[in-house]
């Protein structure tokens, strides 16, 4: 693990070969050294110089952390000996070598996040267990429980299901609420709770009472967020910590997880709308450029954000900006409407739409727009379409990623 963690080097180690000094550095191949001291690695540096090209072409591919290793090291080294060995060899790699490990030892679901799924939430719910979904910057639950609600039966027309922005004088409705679904059962939604801090001790004997004589079909809901500047204030009673159910629904960093999240909200009903075959493909080809756009934007983050040097410093956005699942989904109802009223693609209308009105729209900085702009333009084109003949995209999205042919929703997954 010392040698995971620290990257330890060699302090004196020999020079360099020539067949390793083409593609190795000074602080790789002092990696290395370090590395043969170790009984699993013994001879791997000879058998580097024997096999040079091999090993140049494998540590020289941009994803090497899932290529298999050169000759017998590939079975001879253990998944961790192999992370090793990343570390020395291609450091940079480490972190996508990581989480490879941690999928073939764990599993896939510790590594690709499914998309939040509020139905499997509600079977671990009850009168007693209230939900506590955590905010983040652009996210709002309230979307995902009243469609839930909606699902089951319940919604504001028969008084099945309130939704409550908390804020001042919000209190005597919050409390009146909580008392009438506890005796005749309903959903009560508190957003924002984080601004109520001095009612919650209320909220903790509402519940205390509910969990004790609650009708069967009460639930509660409620969310909050971290207080600026004081990130470990206790905003909502231990109690309720303890027996409610956690749900922090913040975006994942990696593009697998956050393509799924993002084709989640549609259907292939989204796509059934269309009035004619050919606008139906192009629907369905630029939603899914869509999906891909916005989740590039959200992946950038792990980036970091911030102009100078230091900690405020990052390469991903100069400024933060909370793009979220509203966006992207009204691009697709803008979408939608110039493909239904045009009879050509308004290629160029709908970059700008995209880019400079809804996700641009959140922009502050020049270059950050520029930077948005330029990905709809690489991203949002003709060469999405299937050719005249039925050929595949030509589109390339990501490296060795071309844009697939737009079937079907299922395909699309």
């Amino acid at each position: 693990m010392a040698m995971l963690l620290e990257a330890k080097k060699a302090a004196a180690p020999p020079p360099i070969t020539d067949e390793l000094s083409n593609w190795l550095i000074e602080s790789q191949w002092a990696g290395l050294i370090a590395l043969e001291e170790h009984t699993p690695f013994g001879g791997l540096v000879k058998d580097m110089e024997k096999k040079s090209e091999l090993w140049e072409k494998w540590a020289a591919n941009q994803l090497c952390e899932r290529l298999a290793l050169p000759g017998e090291w590939n079975k001879s080294l253990t998944e961790f000996q192999k992370l090793l060995l990343m570390r020395a060899v291609r450091p940079d790699r480490i972190t996508g070598a990581l989480s490879v490990f941690v999928e073939k030892i764990m599993g896939s679901p510790y590594v690709n996040q499914d998309a939040f799924n509020a139905a499997q939430m509600y079977d671990e719910t009850g009168p007693s267990t209230p939900i506590f979904f955590i905010l983040f910057p652009g996210y709002s639950p309230a979307k995902d429980v009243e469609q839930l609600a909606h699902s089951m039966g319940k919604n504001s027309e028969n008084g099945q299901l309130t939704i409550i922005s908390m804020g001042q004088g919000q209190e005597p409705i919050a409390e009146g609420v909580l008392d009438k679904y506890t005796q005749s059962g309903g959903w009560v939604f508190l957003d924002n709770c984080h601004l109520m801090q001095g009612w919650m001790p209320q909220l903790e004997r509402k519940l205390e009472i509910a969990a004790e004589t609650a009708h069967k079909d009460f639930r509660c809901f409620f969310s909050a967020e971290p207080i600026a500047g004081a990130p470990f204030a206790k905003i909502v009673p231990e109690s309720i910590l303890q027996t409610c159910i956690k749900i922090s629904n913040e975006p994942p960093s990696d593009m697998k997880s956050n393509m799924r999240r993002a084709l989640n909200p549609f259907s292939q009903a989204t796509f059934d709308r269309s009035t004619s075959e050919e606008k139906k493909v192009a629907h369905t080809a630029i939603l899914f450029a869509l999906c891909f756009y916005h989740s590039l934007l959200l992946g950038r983050k792990k980036f970091g954000v911030g102009i100078g040097i230091g900690a405020g410093s990052g390469m991903g956005y100069c400024r933060g900006y909370s793009f979220n699942m509203g966006d992207l989904v009204n691009c697709t109802e803008v979408l939608y409407n110039y493909l239904e009223g045009n009879e050509q693609i308004p290629w160029e209308d709908l970059r700008y739409m995209f880019g400079e009105v809804f996700y641009g729209g959140h922009i502050t900085d020049s270059m950050d727009r520029k930077l948005c702009i330029t990905y709809l333009d690489v991203l949002v084109k003709p060469e999405l379409l299937p050719g005249p003949n039925g050929e595949a995209p030509t589109c390339v999205l990501a490296p060795g990623f071309v844009a697939p042919p737009p079937k079907d929703y299922e395909s699309l997954k």
